[in-house]
């Protein structure tokens, strides 16, 4: 693992949160588990978080979790994730982004915060990102865009958690970004692997497609 040395005024760790608790109604099973050349779709995102320096790991889950859980439990290169598991996640994702905020150490400067559902997430994008948050002391949340078009994952200061906490269950997680514009700090990134994710079974073929060209 490439562990990240970045200096600056916020020197403390980053955690990552991976959110896999939905039940992937379009697709059929748990995107998580779903097989992409070079393993799965987390393992694939689990890896960028990893080479990037992000540490530790949760993996939220929620519907079917027990075989996520199962998976990673399996794979020795997995020994920095924890599992938190999510009984709320019928209500939506934004428990379950909150079940990982909750479960994160007391130390870390801020969470990376994704989707399981972007295994084209690179880690050099991530890399941008920590340099953002390292270098900027007002940001408290970094999004990262390509051609001028937001996507995930994003990085979030421990000075915002309480705003996603309070969030009641139907709101998203966006109410906070707007609710802060002052704080929010636009990452450019040269890799659209930040809008790529699988809601349909075409785009899992098409995912697939682009790794074995590769």
């Amino acid at each position: 693992m490439m562990e990240s040395k970045l200096k600056g005024p916020r020197g403390e760790p980053v955690a990552g949160v991976i959110l896999a608790a939905g039940r992937s109604s379009r697709i059929g099973r748990p995107k998580a588990l779903l097989p992409l050349p070079g393993g799965t779709v987390i393992s694939r995102l689990i890896g960028a978080f990893r080479a990037a320096g992000i540490a530790p790991i949760h993996v939220v889950v929620g519907y079917r979790g027990r075989e996520t859980a199962a998976a990673l439990a399996a794979h020795d290169d997995t020994a920095c994730v924890r599992i938190v598991w999510n009984d709320l996640h019928p209500l939506g994702q934004t428990t379950s982004l909150q079940a990982g905020i909750r479960s994160l150490p007391t130390g870390v400067a801020a969470a990376l915060l994704s989707p399981v559902d972007y295994p084209l997430v690179t880690a050099g994008t991530i890399t941008l990102l920590l340099h953002a948050f390292r270098s900027d002391r007002a940001g408290t949340i970094f999004l990262p865009a390509c051609r001028g078009r937001r996507g995930h994952p994003f990085l979030v200061s421990t000075a915002r958690f309480p705003d996603f906490l309070d969030l009641a269950p139907g709101e998203p997680g966006r109410d906070v970004v707007h609710a802060r514009p002052d704080e929010v700090r636009i990452v450019d990134v040269d890799s659209d692997s930040i809008h790529v994710d699988i809601d349909e079974p075409a785009d899992y073929r098409s995912v697939r497609a682009a790794l074995r060209r590769t």
